[in-house]
């Protein structure tokens, strides 16, 4: 019913609109993202939706060089929907606080946990990116420190853990009560230095990190490919968690490399390249966490 009393208060707006809608390029989208809409107001409001994400998509990639937009899989979803369905519950103080920072000396140029099998395969979160990227830092953990994988339940991260429980640091959480199914032992876990980029470089060699970013932008919601930089983005109000798993340079940009869990559709298969050295873009040195493994 929101839906369509939203669509009714565009109708005559629409009408008159620029926004050519080509009803070719808008079934054919439909269909290679096996779109189906209940109504016939249903699929009105979420064409309109597409439209103007389209808009978006070609001013976008007429203007900017640093990264590519593109319409995929989401560009039926308004950015309001997107920031709900995926936002992470704001993070109180904890105590499990272990900074790292020390002078970077050494570091490779490059690093990337994937080439090391240390990252599982990209998936689709549903409605709870931080149990998602939680269970995937575990896994790097386990399979760096013992050579094998452990199987860990996503849906007790999410409903003990994640999903509608503020807290300071999943793996806190984990530890308090003693691990998942009973395989993953964790002793604790250590938090980047607020805002310091040095200190999440140090980390990520040791460990894929749990990073949490504002992605409340068109451009983070339709990203393709790129390093990704945003003047909007927040480094402060945070609602997406992903899992930091290396970095890099291209043509002279640095980048952070992030796993998301939106599928392999949406961005590089299903990954991110965030700037890196530019100030902690969308906050991604802000909230990043990593477990400790009881040895």
């Amino acid at each position: 019913m929101e839906h369509v009393v939203f669509l009714a208060c565009f109708l005559i707006p629409l009408a008159s609109a620029s926004l050519n809608i080509n009803e070719t390029h808008w079934q054919i989208w439909k269909k290679q993202h096996h779109k189906k809409y209940e109504s016939a107001a249903e699929e009105e409001f979420r064409r309109y939706t597409w439209a103007r994400n389209l808009a978006f998509v070609l001013d976008h990639n007429s203007k900017y060089s640093s990264f590519t937009v593109e319409i995929n899989e989401f560009a039926d979803r308004t950015l309001k929907e997107m920031v709900s369905e995926t936002a992470v519950v704001k993070r109180q103080k904890t105590e499990e606080v272990k900074y790292m920072y020390q002078k970077l000396q050494g570091a490779p140029a490059s690093f990337d946990w994937r080439k090391r099998g240390a990252v599982p395969p990209v998936t689709n979160q549903g409605r709870d990116a931080t149990a998602y990227a939680v269970i995937d830092s575990l896994y790097g953990y386990f399979k760096i420190n013992t050579g094998h994988a452990v199987a860990l339940s996503v849906q007790e991260t999410s409903d003990c853990c994640t999903r509608g429980h503020p807290m300071g640091n999943p793996f806190a959480c984990i530890k308090k009560l003693g691990g998942l199914c009973s395989e993953a032992d964790i002793k604790g876990s250590r938090s980047v230095m607020r805002g310091n980029e040095t200190d999440l470089q140090l980390a990520v060699l040791q460990n894929p990190v749990v990073v949490l970013v504002d992605a409340s932008h068109s451009s983070f919601q339709l990203y393709k490919s790129g390093v990704f930089v945003e003047q909007r983005c927040s480094d402060k109000q945070l609602d997406h968690a992903l899992l930091l798993v290396g970095y890099g340079s291209m043509s002279g940009k640095d980048y952070w490399i992030c796993k998301n869990s939106w599928g392999t559709t949406w961005g590089m298969d299903g990954y991110i390249l965030i700037a890196r050295n530019v100030g902690n873009t969308c906050g991604i040195a802000t909230a990043a966490s990593l477990p400790i493994y009881r040895q």
